[in-house]
Parts: C-alpha cells; structure tokens; sequence
C-alpha cells in the first residue's frame, strides 16, 4: 500500500524532458464519423519496447489494453477484455465530458498533431516490466504520455464485481495531462484524493449511485488536509467545492478541473484556491467543516446509510466525534482535548443534547500562535431530514432558537488560521526538525473552549439489546454469555459483552465498554474507553495495564506490563504495548510492532513500527528514525519554560501540554535560574493533563521560589477529592507533601526569595519527600496517586482545587514513572521579597513620583554596585523603592521598562500604574 501511494506521488514530478520522439505507431480505424486516435508502444529509458508486435492487444476509440501470454488469473477472455475496454470509455465520457477535464490523449510535452489511445498494461500475464501490481498509473518520462498498469483482477469483472481501481488510476492519467500539478512535490498528495474524487463521481453516474466512502477521513478530520492518516479520503472536500452547496462564486462542477489546469508551478492546492476562487479560505473551511455534522451533500443519505453501517461496531462513534472534557476551573465550560483539537484546515465535530429552546455557545481560543483563528457554527438536524444552520462565528458568542422539531443539534470548530501553510505529507520529521510534530507549525494545534446552555455536549453510549444481569461487584451489566469472575469490578455504568473473559482483580469502571476480549491480573478499564473484539480477533488486556479516556482497543491488540493507553488511541491488527510505554493522543497503531521499554506514541502517530523509547509522532517514520528518538529515562512528561508562552507550558520531548490560566510572568532568567515562570498568587495557574497522575509508583520533581503569603498555597494538587499535593508553607508555615490521609511536613520552613529542589517519590506504597537533596520523611501510604485518577481529576500547577494560589516562580515541572537522580542545584542567587508599595512609581520614596524617581531606576539598572539596593552610593534605591518602582509587568523585576512607565504615566500618556 505504502509502495503504491508514493508510486502515483511520484508521477507529480515526472516530467523531464522538453522533445519528444514518438515510436513508431499502428493505426486503429474509428467509426464511422469518429476521430481517429492511434495506437503507441511503451517507450521508457531504451527507446520503443514492441509490446504490440509480441504481445496481446485489443482497442477501443481511446484505449489499448495490452497483456502478455502467460494469464495467471484465469481471467481473461475477449468478453472480459470488451467489459473493461467499455468501462474505460465510460469513464473518459464523465471525467472529459461532464467534467471539462483535459483528455489523455497528446504528449504533455510538444504534441505532434495527432492523437493516441491510452495504455493499460495487464500484470500477471508475462508482460516484462509488468510482471506484478495490483493498479497504478505513471507516466512514461521522455515521451509526456501518462499509462495504467493493474492486475486483472482489479478490474471490472464478468459477474459484475468491481474495486473500482480503474476509474481512480484513470483520473491520476487525467491529473497527469492537466499539467499544472505535474513536474513539482508539493500537489503530490493532493494526487490521490482527486482520483478518489473522480472514481466517485463516476459513481455518482450509476443507475443506483454508489459510494467507497470517506470513513478514514472522519476518524482523521481534526488533522490538516490532506494528512497521510486519510488522504485518500480527503476527496470529500473536493466534492464540497464541486458541489458548492454555499454558493460560493466560482466554485461549481468544472472547480476541480480548474484546480489542476490553472495552478501555478509549486502553487499549494489552498492557494490555488483561495486564487482562482476569491473566497475567503476561513469562511470556505467553516463552511466545508458545517456540513459534516450531518455529511449534508447531494448523497447525504447514501453517506449516512455508510456511516451508520461504520458504527455498527461502536468504538467508531468516540473516534469519528470529538468529546469535550468539563473545564476543571469553570462551570459549563468544556476544552477540546489536545489530540482532537483540530490543525489548520482540520475540523472538530461535537454532538450535542438538547435541553432547551435557547442554545447559545461562547467560543474562546487557546493558542499563543499570533496567527490563529477559528470558524464555529450550530447545525440543526429536522426530523424531514433537512439540516439547518447557523451563521459562522469566531471567538465570541452564537445563539439559536429551537422549534422543537430538531432531532439531533452538533456544534462544529474548524481551525482557520490566517494563513493556511503550504506542506507534503511526504516530509517526515526523519527529513528535518521542520517537519516533526512539535516542531511544524502546518501541524500546530488550535485547541478552544467553549460555554454553553440550553444544550450539552453527547458521550458514546451503547444501548443493551442482549441477555444480561448487574454484577454482584460494582453492580455494571455483564451479559449472560461473559466467563468472570466475582473479585472483578464492573462499575454501574460499565458493560462487558460478547464471550468475553474477565479474571482476577480486574477494574472496569465509569462508562468503559469490554467485548469479546480476555482481560486479567490488576489491569483496569475507564473512562469511556472501549476494548473490542469480534468473533475473529481478541484483543488481551493484562498486568498492571490500564486503557482509559477515548482509547480503543480492538482486533487482536494486546496490552501489558504497566503500560497505558489514553487519549483517543487507536490499537488493531496484532500491534501490542507493554512495559511502560504509553499509547495516547491519537496515535493509531497497527500491523504487529510493539511499543515497549519507555516509549510514547501520540499526537498523530500512524505506524505499524516498533518503539522502545522517546516521544513518536508521525505518519510512517521510519523504524530507524524511531530508534534515535531522544528521551531521558523515566521522564513521561517535562515543563522546563524554556519559551515564552502565556498560553501553554509545553512538554519537554512529547505533547503532554499543560494549560496555562491568566497569562503568568515568564522570563528567561531570573533569580540565577533560566527559563521561569511567576505566578502571582492571585489567580494564575497551569491545567495538566490528568495523565500525569495515573500511576502506581512516580515521582515529581520541581524547583520553584516561594514569595510569602497565605498559608496552604498549593505547588500542585492532583485529584477528584482525594488528592495528592504540595504546599511551601502548611498552617503552621512548613511546607509538606500530602496524598490521601498521609502527609510528610518539614521541620524547617521554606526562606522567602531562595531556590528549592523539591522531590516526591513513590515506591512499593512508601512516599518520600526530598528537599535540595535531603530526605524529609517517608511513609506509608494507603491511597495512590493513580487512585485520585478518574473522569472528575484535575490535575493543577500553582492553585488547589479550592483555590490557594502559589505566590512564587518555577524554574521546573518534570514527572517521571520511577526515582529519577538528583537534579543539579545550580542556583547561585536570592531574591529579595518586597514589601507591599506604598505609591507605585515612587522609586526613591519621598511621597512624590516625578522625574526623580525615573533617574534612580535608570541609575540602579545601570550601576547597580552603586546605586542597587545594596549599593555604595547613600542615594541608592531601597527594598520598598523597588517595590514601588516595580510597575512594569510587576514581578519582572526593575528595569528601564518601569522608568519608561513611569515617564508616560508623567507626562499623562497612560492614566495609571502600574503598567500592564
């Protein structure tokens, strides 16, 4: 499969030669009145290779088929041969007349006046050169002419089967003589939906029209278009240019052909595009991304009767539509999850349930990229069928009224930026930093949130249409045809189906779906993660594995050890994970690799490659690439703010991204440290993955700088109630460690202003507590930190769940699946705590703020021996002066920044400070 997709790619850029000389050719006579086109030979490298004159051939007006004399299929015969000859003038009938596609008929290059059938070479047959292959198409390089080769048993048979593989080569052949997307790379996937969107439009020509469908593309739809995960399927987009079902100028039935005659060489598709059409490219995709909720297109119920047969098996449901999570820190709001948030052209689908005859939505994006934006709009579905929709909204607020005849209600978000970047699947990070996940900007995610009411967003649920009864443990409903076991758990909203078997001590919890799957030891269902199987495959759950939030499980998949699998994986075929690896984001893995030792596969992982270590990423990297991927070990997710972000605190090696709330200081050095966030002690935090929690034994490892003030301020604090967290200072002013109903405090209390290494560990049911190196205090412990893990944690850096903001800076945030080594105490500075100001701007302290004031900062930044606040100089800036002066971005410290403030505020330009 991989061979042929970067086959037809190659034919992009097959044009080489600007002379042509044709070999010599058999004239075929047309009908009567019918233009007559002329048979040619093969001609590759050597010259003219005399297949006609060796081999079997047979025409129609525009085609030769041309095979060998050895059939291995047993399938050709001069019926056979007519049906697809005949099929193949259907075809070019659609493609050339209906369409306005150029025909295949003259040499790309300098054509000579006349014209020529198209080849097709039949594999199989003892044809040399043509021994094997299922369908391609590719061009020969000095002559300009563009030819099919394929196996006969991918053509259309006698008893009427099809795979349809001719129509799809032959729109490559038409793509490759419309000659805008030839000779260059960056069309080359665009290469494979368009013959996609050809072979459908033939389809569409049927007496009862017909559809391969799109369902790889809506498992895929937040990824940009085309990505490698569903390029093939991307065809649906361009039918919604074909279709214009907006009535966008310009777009309409000849588009496409448009689209591939009047490109400019090297154009990207979206700038041909936005080019040719004038369409506003944010309103185009909203506009695409709305019809998608209810696949409202021409075949809109042919589509529906496709997607409902998918989701038969109903794991499909979690992968094709996005499930919001309940925002941690506010009511009624909901965050797109990380790995569905959509990249640029990509789209997010959101069911919702309605619940009343208002429903309004508050849109809000979270990205630091200067460029982002977003296209949102509410689609109604009638019970007639008929879909309606609002108009399209960025950040702000929609509202519609209902009737109360609407049967299903979505909210679709499509990532618009302001520019759409051009790029090819074909590039893979193994090419070049640019092109890796974390890295690219076209693979940039456009997370949101969003409020809401009248209306809620819809989960995957399974309706029980079988023999069944509550377990007596968790009281969850088991059918009658499940082997378990009583010490095995099935929480009341959990089902376990089919023949499967569930031994042991087994947790199977929240709304977690188990079918025809063997499940034992410790491992542990959650969330609404689904393990599923058929009378064909069993996938195997074991040890201490654990499969939670929108993961699934399915076909003979195996997952072991203390691995997990989150986020909404995708595991199939025989692929397993084992070890400590972690599976997540929507990583999709398949074929027989493994994931093991420490490895983490997310984001928009696709691979059936083995991974031992390191965060990977990415459609088919290679399994070397894979293998020097970097890691330190033990470490499942680092914060080092090594860049200025306000928006996200971003993982060291992974995507384990932590949000960040209401735009905390961050500098690139402070106090002696490098790269640190401040946070106020006010109101700013960080939102973390809940991930970060879900294990046995851990540690977590930090360095902050503590400011003073409220008691019980929280470092971090991870739970659903029980919790586990850190504060500098208890009530009683010593910081301690505490988790469930164990805590370990410190003797000493923390000094204002200095630099801590704090570490947790958490071993064998022990926790330890270090400071700077020291060990505090072990205990016991009776809770663990993956028993605070469940669909109701918040995970927080610098607040509690109550509140009890952390008023101080952090130079790290690591958290690692064992004991890590003692980091480097690298700190060689204080900071010195200031006292609340008594006049903002008053740096010299005289009741007065004037130009007096903006001369001793300068000079206290310029010479600070002499005039810092521990200078030499008897007129020096003092410890409540640089309280007062600090007006600036207060907390990032004195600089000239805050003279200039100042100034302004002098000369009446801002109204007040301080200045933010």
């Amino acid at each position: 499969m991989v061979f042929k997709r970067l086959l037809a790619a190659a034919a992009s850029f097959l044009l080489v030669g600007s002379t042509v000389r044709f070999p010599s050719t058999t004239v075929v006579a047309a009908g009567t009145g019918e233009e007559e086109y002329l048979c040619r030979d093969y001609h590759d490298f050597s010259g003219d290779q005399h297949y006609m004159d060796k081999y079997n051939t047979a025409t129609s007006q525009h085609f030769q088929i041309i095979w060998g004399n050895d059939d291995q299929t047993g399938l050709i015969n001069d019926t056979f041969i007519k049906l697809n000859l005949d099929q193949l003038e259907k075809y070019r009938e659609i493609y050339t007349t209906e369409l306005g596609m150029n025909d295949s008929s003259e040499s790309v290059f300098t054509p000579d006046g006349k014209k020529y059938k198209t080849n097709i070479y039949l594999t199989r047959t003892g044809l040399p050169d043509f021994e094997e292959g299922w369908a391609y198409m590719s061009a020969e390089p000095f002559t300009g002419f563009a030819y099919i080769f394929c196996d006969p048993a991918a053509m259309t048979q006698l008893d009427g089967t099809d795979s349809a593989s001719l129509p799809h080569e032959y729109g490559h052949v038409l793509t490759y003589h419309s000659k805008g997307w030839t000779d260059q790379t960056i069309t080359g996937p665009w290469w494979e939906a368009v013959a996609n969107w050809f072979k459908e439009q033939y389809f569409d020509s049927l007496e009862t029209p017909t559809t391969h469908f799109f369902l790889p593309y809506l498992r895929n739809m937040n990824l940009t278009i085309p990505h490698g995960r569903m390029y093939y399927e991307a065809w649906i987009f361009l039918q919604y240019l074909s279709e214009n079902p907006d009535n966008f100028d310009a777009l309409g039935k000849d588009f496409i052909m448009r689209l591939q005659t009047e490109a400019k060489p090297n154009e990207y598709p979206f700038d041909t595009i936005e080019r040719i059409s004038g369409c506003d490219m944010k309103d185009l995709i909203g506009s695409f991304a709305k019809h998608m909720a209810t696949l409202d297109f021409k075949h809109k119920e042919l589509y529906n009767e496709a997607l409902s047969k998918s989701l038969e098996d109903p794991f499909v449901w979690q992968l094709i539509y996005t499930q919001p999570e309940p925002a941690p820190d506010k009511e009624n709001c909901y965050i797109v999850p990380e790995e569905k948030a959509p990249m640029q052209t990509g789209l997010n689908v959101i069911p919702l349930n309605i619940e009343g005859r208002r429903v309004s939505v508050t849109l809000r994006g979270i990205s630091d990229a200067e460029e982002a934006d977003w296209r949102a709009c509410l689609v109604t579905e009638k019970k007639d069928g008929t879909t309606y929709y609002s108009s399209l909204f960025s950040e702000g607020t929609k509202t519609i009224a209902l009737d109360g005849t609407e049967t299903a209600l979505y909210l679709t978000v499509a990532a618009t930026p302001d520019e759409i970047i051009p790029n090819n699947l074909y590039d893979k990070a193994e090419n070049g930093d640019e092109y890796s996940y974390n890295k690219s900007d076209y693979k940039r995610r456009y997370p949101y949130e969003f409020d809401i009411k009248g209306a809620s967003p819809m989960y995957r649920d399974i309706k029980k249409s079988i023999e069944g009864h509550n377990h007596p443990n968790g009281g969850g409903f088991v059918a009658d045809t499940v082997e378990i076991d009583d010490t095995v758990y099935v929480g009341q909203d959990a089902m376990v189906l089919g023949n499967s078997v569930i031994r042991d001590k087994v947790v199977i919890t929240d709304h977690a779906v188990v079918n025809n799957a063997e499940i034992s030891d410790n491992a542990r269902i959650s969330d609404y993660a689904c393990v599923y199987g058929f009378w064909w495959a069993t996938p195997t759950i074991s040890g201490n594995a654990k499969i939670g939030e929108n993961a699934v499980v399915t076909a003979g998949a195996s997952v072991s050890g203390n691995a997990r699998v989150m986020g909404n994986a995708y595991l199939l075929d025989e692929y397993s994970v084992t070890d400590n690896a972690t599976v997540k984001g929507t990583a999709y893995c398949y074929g027989k690799g493994v994931a093991s030792g420490e490895a983490i596969l997310d984001g928009d992982f696709y691979n059936e490659c083995s991974v031992s270590h390191g965060a990977a990423f990415g459609w088919q990297e290679s399994e070397e690439y894979n293998k020097k991927l970097p890691y330190t070990d033990g470490l499942y997710a680092g914060y080092e703010f090594d860049r200025n972000s306000n928006v996200f605190a971003y993982d060291t090696y992974g995507a384990t991204n932590g949000i960040i709330r209401n735009a905390p200081l961050w500098q690139e050095k402070r106090a002696s440290a490098d790269g640190v966030i401040t946070f106020n002690g006010t109101n700013q935090y960080i939102i973390c993955d809940k991930t970060l929690v879900d294990y046995k034994n851990m540690e977590i490892c930090t360095s902050i700088l503590w400011r003073g003030g409220k008691a019980d301020q929280r470092v971090f604090d991870f739970g659903n109630g029980t919790s586990m967290y850190f504060t500098p200072a208890n009530k009683n002013g010593r910081p301690e460690f505490g988790i469930g109903d164990s805590k370990i405090t410190s003797r000493t209390e923390f000094e204002q202003g200095k630099w801590y290494i704090v570490r947790v560990i958490i071993s064998d049911n022990t926790a330890k507590l270090l400071i700077n190196g020291q060990v505090i205090g072990s205990t016991k412990i009776t809770t663990l930190p993956e028993q605070t893990f469940s669909p109701l944690t918040r995970c927080y850096i610098a607040r509690s769940h109550a509140g009890d903001y952390f008023n101080g800076s952090m130079d790290y945030f690591r958290v690692y699946f064992h004991e890590a080594e003692q980091p480097e105490y690298y700190y060689t500075g204080k900071e010195i705590i200031f006292d609340e100001p008594t006049l903002l701007g008053d740096a010299n302290c005289d009741g007065i703020v004037d130009d007096d004031d903006v001369s001793l900062i300068m000079r206290a930044v310029a010479f600070p021996s002499s005039y810092g606040v521990n200078g030499s100089n008897p007129s020096h800036i003092t410890v409540q002066g640089l309280s007062n002066a600090d007006v600036y971005e207060p907390g990032g410290g004195l600089t000239n920044q805050d003279a200039r403030s100042i100034s302004r505020f002098i000369e009446g330009v801002i109204k007040s400070l301080p200045e933010s």
